[in-house]
C-alpha cells in the first residue's frame, strides 16, 4: 500500500531539532521594524530579551509577565513568540491589542512583513482575510481588540498574546478585557502559554503591575561591571551627572554634552554608555526569590537597560522630574523610564502655607529680579473680571505681583496694554507679554448675546495676539494647552475673522497648581509682600479628592476665581503653549517691552466705566 503526504503534513511529520525560542527567532525572524528593520534579528542589539524568549518557551512555564519601559524590545519579544508558534505549536492563537486603530497598524505594519519574510512561517502563510491570518496547517491566528467584546468571545485559544495591556480600556457593563481573553485559554489548560507585555500606565492599580504582583517569580536584570566584575541590579541613587553637581547644570546640557554616568557602587567606576552596554551584555536574570517549577514568571525591564535609550537621557528626565512639581513628568519618569508604578500624592492647599510663601521684601505691583516676562490670567463672570498677573523667570519660577477685581472690557484693555510695572531695584518699566482670557461666564446684559459672545467679539477686534482666549476641557488631553481657529460665533453664527481659541486642560493646570503651592513644592510660587487672605481663600477653594478610583476636583467654596487665574498663568507659560515662553528666551524677537514702546490697537470706550479695585 502507498501513502502519500501533503507539504502541510510532511512539515509536521518530520522530524526536528527542537530550538530555543531566541535560537530560532536568530536564524528566522526578520525585524519588521525600527531602526533594525528588514534584518534578521540580532541577539546582540538587547542581549536581556534572550532570557524573556527562552523562559517563554520552556516546558511547564504557563505565563510570563513582561513590564517594561518604551523601546526595550518588549515588541520584538512578542512577535519572535508569536512566529515560533506558528512554526512549532500547531494550535489556535489570539493577538490582542487596544484598540481597533492599533490592530489594524499592527497587521499592515509588522505582522504582514514579519510572516512575509521571515524564513520558518513564510512557506506557511496564506495571508489575512478579516481579523484572521491563515497558514497552509489549518491553523490561525486571531487578532482582537480589546475595545470589543465580540471580538474577545466565543473561541478557544492554546497560545495568547496581550500586547500593551495597561491601555486596555473597560467598560460599564462589558466585562474586563484581560480577564475575557484569559478566559479563552480555559480548554487548553494544560498546554496553555500566555505572554503579557505592557509599559506600565499610573500606579499599582495598572493590570500589568497586578499581574506581576501574582507571580511565582519576579526575575531582575543582573548587569556585570566591566571595570571590577561585580554583578548587580542598576539602581536609580546610582546614576550621576558627570563632574557636576545636579544643582549647578541645565538639564538641556545633560543630554546635548552627553554628561549622564552611571556609578558602579562597588568600585566607583563611571559608565559610559558603551560601558553600560559591555556590563548588559555580560548580564543574566536572576529571581528574587527562587521558586520550585514555576508555572508564572514576571520579569521587569527598566528603559536604562536598553542601548536605544542613553544614560544622559535617563539623567536629564530623572532630575526634570526631581525639579518639577508636574505630576505628568513624574510618572512619565516612573513609567517610562523605571517601568514602575506612580501613585501621585493628593494635596490639600492650605491658607497659611500659602501665605506663607510671602517675599516680605518684593512690593506689590512689582517685578522681581530675573523676571523675563508678565503673564495675565483673566477669569470672566456675568459681571465684572477677576485678574491675576505673574512674573517668570528663565526656570519658570512664578511670583504673583498683582490680583484683583475689574469691572467691564475696558478695564481689561487697560489692564493688557495700558498698564505698566516697576521692576524692582529699578526705573525700568514692563507690560504683559501674554494673557489668556477664560471665556465663559453665562448670559450677558445685553439682549441675544452670550456672555462668551461679547468676549470672542472683544478678542477678535483688540486681542493684538497679546490677549487671547481660552476655555477649559474637562477630559484629559495629549497636550495640556491646543488650541483652534473660530470662524462664527456660536450662537448668532456673526462671521469672525480667525479668532484663536485656546483649550485648557483644566485637571492637569489645577494639579499642578496645587502642588506648586506647597511649602515643600519643589519650584513653589512667591507672592508680594501684600498678598492677603482673600488670595489665599481663592487659591485653596479646590482640592483633589478620590471617588472610588477616580480623581475628582471638589470645590470647598464658590469663589475660586483666582484659582482659576493661577492656572490662565501656568498655561501662558507652558510648554505646549505654541509659541511656549521656553523657545522664545534669548531670541532676539523676544522682549518684555514696556508699555510706552508697546502698539496700542484702538479701542472704543463703553458705557461701564468704575476705577479697578486692586485686592493687597
Amino acid at each position: 500500500m502507498i501513502f502519500s503526504f501533503t507539504d502541510a503534513e510532511k512539515s509536521i511529520f518530520k522530524k526536528r531539532r527542537k530550538l530555543k525560542v531566541s535560537e530560532w527567532a536568530a536564524q528566522n525572524v526578520i525585524v519588521p521594524d525600527g531602526p533594525y528593520a528588514g534584518a534578521r534579528y540580532r541577539k546582540d542589539v538587547n542581549p536581556y530579551l534572550l532570557g524573556i524568549m527562552d523562559t517563554w518557551g520552556e516546558r511547564g512555564i504557563e505565563e510570563v509577565i513582561v513590564v517594561g519601559a518604551p523601546q526595550v524590545g518588549k515588541t520584538l519579544v512578542l512577535y519572535s513568540c508569536l512566529a515560533y508558534c506558528v512554526d512549532y505549536r500547531p494550535a489556535p492563537r489570539m493577538l490582542a491589542m487596544p484598540d481597533d486603530e492599533t490592530m489594524k497598524a499592527v497587521v499592515e505594519e509588522k505582522l504582514k512583513p514579519l510572516f512575509r519574510k521571515s524564513r520558518g512561517v513564510s512557506k506557511m502563510y496564506q495571508g489575512v482575510k478579516g481579523r484572521r491570518v491563515r497558514f497552509s496547517d489549518s491553523t490561525s491566528i486571531w487578532i482582537s481588540s480589546a475595545a470589543s467584546p465580540s471580538q474577545r468571545a466565543s473561541l478557544s485559544i492554546q497560545d495568547l498574546f496581550l500586547d500593551e495591556e495597561a491601555l486596555y480600556q473597560r467598560y460599564a457593563g462589558k466585562g474586563d478585557p484581560v480577564t475575557d481573553f484569559l478566559e479563552r485559554t480555559n480548554s487548553y489548560s494544560n498546554t496553555r502559554k500566555v505572554l503579557r507585555i505592557s509599559k506600565p500606565v499610573g500606579g499599582k492599580e495598572c493590570s500589568i503591575l497586578q499581574a506581576l504582583e501574582t507571580c511565582d517569580e519576579v526575575r531582575e536584570y543582573n548587569t556585570v561591571c566591566p571595570a571590577c566584575g561585580v554583578a548587580q541590579i542598576m539602581e536609580e541613587e546610582h546614576f550621576i551627572i558627570q563632574g557636576k553637581s545636579k544643582d549647578d547644570i541645565e538639564i538641556t546640557r545633560i543630554s546635548r554634552e552627553s554628561l549622564g554616568r552611571y556609578r558602579c557602587p562597588h568600585c566607583k567606576m563611571e559608565w559610559s554608555d558603551a560601558m553600560r552596554d559591555r556590563a548588559v551584555k555580560a548580564g543574566f536574570w536572576q529571581a528574587k526569590e527562587r521558586v520550585v517549577n514555576p508555572r508564572k514568571i514576571g520579569f521587569h525591564l527598566p528603559g536604562y537597560l536598553s542601548q536605544s535609550v542613553s544614560l544622559s537621557k535617563v539623567v536629564a528626565k530623572r532630575l526634570e522630574a526631581e525639579k518639577s512639581d508636574d505630576a505628568e513628568l513624574r510618572q512619565a519618569y516612573a513609567n517610562g523610564i523605571l517601568a514602575r508604578a506612580y501613585d501621585p500624592v493628593i494635596h490639600k492647599s492650605n491658607e497659611q502655607a500659602v501665605l506663607s510663601l510671602k517675599d516680605d521684601d518684593l512690593a506689590p505691583q512689582t517685578v522681581p529680579l530675573g523676571a523675563v516676562a508678565l503673564t495675565c490670567g483673566i477669569d470672566m463672570q456675568k459681571r465684572g473680571f477677576w485678574f491675576m498677573v505673574m512674573a517668570w523667570d528663565k526656570k519658570l519660577n512664578g511670583t504673583i505681583i498683582d490680583y484683583g477685581f475689574i469691572n467691564n472690557f475696558d478695564k481689561v484693555y487697560e489692564l493688557t496694554y495700558q498698564t505698566s510695572y516697576r521692576r524692582e531695584d529699578s526705573d525700568e518699566l514692563a507690560g504683559i507679554w501674554r494673557g489668556l482670557l477664560d471665556t465663559g461666564g453665562g448670559e450677558s446684559d445685553i439682549e441675544n448675546v452670550t456672555r462668551t459672545e461679547e468676549a470672542y467679539a472683544f478678542l477678535s477686534q483688540y486681542g493684538n495676539n497679546v490677549l487671547l482666549g481660552a476655555k477649559g476641557n474637562s477630559h484629559k488631553q495629549i497636550n495640556p494647552v491646543t488650541w483652534s481657529i473660530l470662524e462664527r460665533m456660536p450662537k448668532s453664527k456673526t462671521v469672525l475673522t480667525g479668532l484663536k481659541l485656546h483649550m485648557i486642560d483644566t485637571h492637569y493646570f489645577k494639579a499642578l497648581a496645587t502642588a506648586r503651592l506647597q511649602t515643600n513644592a519643589r519650584q513653589h510660587f512667591v507672592l508680594h509682600n501684600g498678598a492677603c487672605e482673600l488670595l489665599a481663600r481663592q487659591l485653596c477653594s479646590e482640592e483633589l479628592v478620590l471617588q472610588g478610583k477616580k480623581q475628582v476636583w471638589r470645590r470647598k467654596r464658590k469663589d475660586n476665581h483666582l484659582f482659576d487665574c493661577l492656572c490662565l498663568n501656568l498655561a501662558c507659560v507652558h510648554q505646549s503653549f505654541t509659541p511656549s515662553l521656553v523657545s522664545m528666551i534669548g531670541s532676539s524677537m523676544f522682549d518684555i517691552e514696556p508699555v510706552e514702546q508697546r502698539t496700542k490697537p484702538a479701542f472704543t470706550k463703553t458705557k461701564r466705566q468704575t476705577k479697578t479695585k486692586r485686592l493687597f
